[in-house]
């Protein structure tokens, strides 16, 4: 039970860094944007507009709204595609880049605190959520499947 309560108080307090740190405005899509956005600027690459919202669950309007507002706050810049004029790039500012490694620290430093996830779960099998009909052990959609075209809440960007 002990362990239950720890990961839970780490779930919780993973959650306040993210909507405390990170430009998330009230909501998860936008958070795995900038994680999209930060590992492929890690790896020294860049999306498109039109690649960014294949790869995440919103519709593209969400994603095109998303990205206007991250880019009148300095959280990044929409650039010309150099390969092709008829596309833009999403690049993400270093105070954005800087933001995510930070959490993802955090993120790492909670998760060396925690037990086994095998014993906390009561298994050996590696399953650590929900099942879902399919038996993948997920309950989420992966990340690139179109969960809904209305990610965003109506009051989360003015």
């Amino acid at each position: 039970m002990k362990d239950y309560v720890t990961y839970l108080e780490t779930l919780i307090d993973l959650s306040r860094v993210a909507r405390e740190d990170l430009p998330t405005y009230g909501s998860w899509s936008c958070f795995d944007l900038g994680v999209l956005l930060v590992k492929d600027a890690l790896d020294g690459n860049a999306m498109t507009i039109k690649q960014v919202s294949r790869s995440l669950p919103c519709s593209e309007s969400n994603i095109r709204r998303y990205l206007r507002v991250l880019e009148s706050d300095g959280w990044l810049t929409i650039q010309p595609n150099p390969r092709d004029n008829r596309s833009s790039l999403v690049v993400p500012s270093g105070a954005m880049v800087d933001a995510y490694k930070r959490f993802f620290l955090r993120h790492a430093v909670a998760a060396r605190k925690m037990t086994s996830l095998d014993s906390f779960c009561g298994n050996d099998s590696g399953h650590s959520g929900p099942a879902d009909s399919s038996g993948s052990g997920s309950a989420r959609p992966p990340l690139g499947s179109r969960r809904s075209a209305n990610c965003m809440p109506d009051d989360a960007i003015a």
